[in-house]
């Protein structure tokens, strides 16, 4: 997928995951928790525990380092609000290396008493990672919106930006480099398959909250390499309704890509017939009215990313 190398980052036997390999494996043997508050140790009952879970790393709780990053250990916390620092890893489907973040994600959530909650880090597309907090037992999400930042690692290089504006409702988004094709719209509260299928555990929309996912197919790129649709720092697409409410997008996933000198750890771009998957969390009283499409693009393979952006109104059911 795009840039995958530069997204995050790749260790093949860097000190720092064999120093968190030797971590886990010490907690893991101890069996113990990590107490995060001052005073005497409390009953269980008393506390909230914490725990991380595949691909997640837990840097730090409320400003403070709780030992070891990717530790199996539970984290013991009094009630209240806090903030988690939270790192991702993953090894890579295409070698023996890893992949892992460059900056932590602050995550906050309100702990209750006798609770017990994990953080989940799972990608949100080729190049971008998200991170969340879910109660253990019912799986429901607890953090705050606020928190619900994707980063990616790809350089925010983006020069220009473009943007085309189509009035009346269209199944078709075109410009001078692309044309999209609407396939279909729909409503749910599960990730589509195709996207659990290459994508870690998803997450589940908040209460009140379901998924808008967007269904198209590029039918031409025309004198371009179309290379992703949004990574660290750059704009992503989005939905808004008739009052002017928006909802930025969650997590893509396209299909059919070409890979620069064929290999799977270099570049690559859309190709016509690339099937794009856009996923929304928006409120479930909600009804999008009109898309931004963002999309980003270079003329040649070494040139800085541009972006370019079709306003869209969705045509209706």
């Amino acid at each position: 997928m795009p840039r995958l190398r530069e997204s995050i980052c790749c260790a093949e036997a860097s000190s720092f995951f064999l120093v968190a390999l030797l971590l886990m494996v010490i907690g893991a043997c101890c069996g113990t928790a990590t107490k995060m508050y001052e005073g005497p140790t409390l009953p269980k009952e008393q506390l909230a525990i914490l725990y991380r879970t595949e691909n997640a790393g837990i840097a730090a709780v409320d400003g403070k380092w709780p030992g070891m990053v990717f530790t199996t250990t539970p984290i013991h916390l009094l009630p209240g609000e806090h903030s988690v620092q939270v790192n991702f890893s993953k090894p890579s489907d295409y070698s023996a290396s890893r992949y892992y973040s460059v900056k932590p994600i602050e995550v906050k959530f309100n702990a209750l008493a006798g609770h017990e909650y994990e953080v989940l880090a799972r990608l949100t597309g080729p190049i971008s990672w998200s991170a969340v907090i879910q109660e253990r037992a019912t799986q429901a999400r607890v953090d705050s919106p606020s928190a619900a930042t994707t980063h990616a690692t790809v350089p925010d290089d983006v020069s220009t930006e473009q943007v085309t504006v189509i009035k009346e409702p269209a199944e078709v988004w075109k410009d001078a480099r692309i044309e999209i094709r609407l396939d279909k719209t729909d409503r749910t509260n599960t990730y589509p398959s195709e996207v659990k299928d290459s994508h870690d555990k998803p997450f589940a929309p908040r209460q009140g909250n379901d998924f808008f996912v967007i269904y198209a197919i590029v039918s031409r790129i025309k004198g371009v390499h179309v290379r992703h649709l949004g990574a660290r720092g750059h704009e992503k697409s989005a939905l808004h309704d008739e009052s002017g409410n928006s909802f930025k997008q969650d997590s893509w996933h396209v299909q059919g890509v070409s890979f620069f000198g064929g290999s799977l750890n270099g570049p690559s771009e859309f190709i016509e017939g690339s099937k794009i998957t856009l996923i929304f969390e928006v409120p479930q009283d909600v009804k999008p009215a009109y898309l931004s499409f963002v999309y980003y693009y270079t003329n040649d393979w070494k040139e800085e990313s541009r972006k370019a952006k079709i306003e869209v109104k969705l045509p209706g059911p």
